[in-house]
């Protein structure tokens, strides 16, 4: 194999696994420590990333390098669509097992007779949880948006929980508390808002 279709090759893999990983050139650029640009010659076959960047690349899709350097037929690349699915209908069914879990535990308690008038709470108590599930799926798969959407369900849900199981007179104080953590969450987000949404926001 000469360097152009070598080059031709690397081009069409990285394009293909990064369309299936559904991320942008810029997003994939961050990774790499490299401009947008530098991806968008590698993907035009303009230029070819060297073998620390090609095996960086691996790691991220998942793959070894010999998957970025040899052809495939288009059947073998999975459709974006298929890995957006997954991404959405796998976290849905964890939080499912929650909300299962809290139901089991609720029947149970009703019909033991325990903590009677109480067993509402367990629904109350499955909300946060809830959240620190899509929290792990959101780290892993979704935007920092979503992430931080999460944490912030969480924190304000935590209050909530508190707020229902301390009897006190003064316990909404506790939905306090989340106010500067909301702060930092928005603070965090913006932070990780990658710099060409801030140029269009700025425009």
């Amino acid at each position: 194999m000469d360097e152009q279709k070598l080059k031709t090759v690397i081009a069409k893999n990285i394009m293909s696994y990064r369309k299936t990983e559904n991320i942008t050139q810029a997003e994939l650029g961050q990774l790499l420590n490299y401009s947008d640009k530098a991806v968008s010659k590698w993907e035009r076959a303009e230029s070819m990333p060297d073998v620390f960047v090609l095996q960086k690349i691996a790691e991220i899709f998942r793959l070894t390098v010999n998957d970025l350097l040899e052809e495939h037929e288009e059947a073998k690349i999975k459709p974006a669509v298929v890995i957006v699915k997954r991404r959405v209908i796998i976290p849905l069914l964890a939080a499912g097992l929650v909300w299962l879990i809290a139901t089991i535990i609720n029947v149970f308690f009703n019909l033991f007779e325990l903590f009677p008038g109480l067993t509402w709470r367990v629904f109350i108590y499955a909300i946060p949880v809830t959240f620190i599930v899509l929290i792990v799926f959101s780290s892993l798969w979704w935007r920092p948006y979503l992430t931080a959407g999460f944490i912030s369900g969480l924190i304000w849900t935590v209050a909530l929980t508190i707020f229902l199981s301390v009897p006190m007179n003064n316990a909404y104080l506790f939905f306090v508390i989340p106010i500067p953590l909301q702060i930092m969450i928005v603070l965090w987000y913006v932070m990780k808002l990658r710099p060409d949404m801030l140029k269009r926001k700025k425009k």
